[in-house]
């Protein structure tokens, strides 16, 4: 009986020692995970909030026209993609842009009885180009792999070409993050793998 009660002891004084363990390891993750900046307003806006009010706004710079306006060219896509800063500096309603276009390079051409309406296709061309020279020439490294991102979405699966110049970025970047970020976007392009 006096075994039963000290091993019982024993026990909870274990799973409170693992507890106690657990919740300090959490914490140390959790404060390793917090990827907000260090000085930041007392109520920041979620994104949700953002969105939510500038609903209207958000609308019409993300309507097909316009998307289709900054594929049109390499000198479009190259203005928007230089409107990307550094990370929490780029305008929410830039980042939006820069999403929607890769997004919208993706979706089918249309019909050959609407000739008239841009080529998407010919569209995801020159985004490509675009992501890829604004990730070569910027010292970022978070605009590198903001546009590696986007790349990763739109980019041409099995493009020898392309995965060679996305695992250059990242071996001139001197950047850790930014260099396994690279090989995992080169990777997955090529369909060996997905994720890190």
């Amino acid at each position: 009986m006096q075994i039963g009660k000290e091993f019982h002891a024993m026990k909870k004084t274990l799973a409170v020692l693992l507890a106690a363990c657990a919740a300090t390891a959490f914490a140390a993750i959790d404060k390793t995970l917090d990827i907000r900046p260090e000085e930041k307003p007392a109520k920041a806006q979620t994104s949700v909030e953002w969105e939510n009010g500038n609903a209207a706004r958000l609308e019409e710079a993300t309507r097909g026209e316009v998307l289709a306006a900054f594929v049109a060219g390499d000198a479009a896509a190259a203005e928007l993609l230089s409107k990307v800063r550094g990370a929490y500096e780029t305008d929410s309603l830039v980042a939006r842009q820069v999403a929607a276009v890769s997004q919208w390079v993706m979706e089918e051409d249309p019909s050959w009885f609407f000739f008239w309406r841009p080529s998407r296709s010919a569209g995801r061309k020159v985004w490509v180009r675009a992501l890829v020279a604004a990730a070569e020439k910027s010292s970022d490294p978070y605009v590198k792999t903001f546009c590696l991102d986007q790349l990763r979405w739109c980019g041409y699966a099995g493009s020898q070409e392309l995965c060679a110049r996305i695992a250059q970025i990242g071996d001139a970047s001197g950047d850790k993050a930014v260099l396994d970020f690279s090989r995992m976007v080169a990777r997955e392009l090529k369909g060996e793998a997905v994720g890190f």
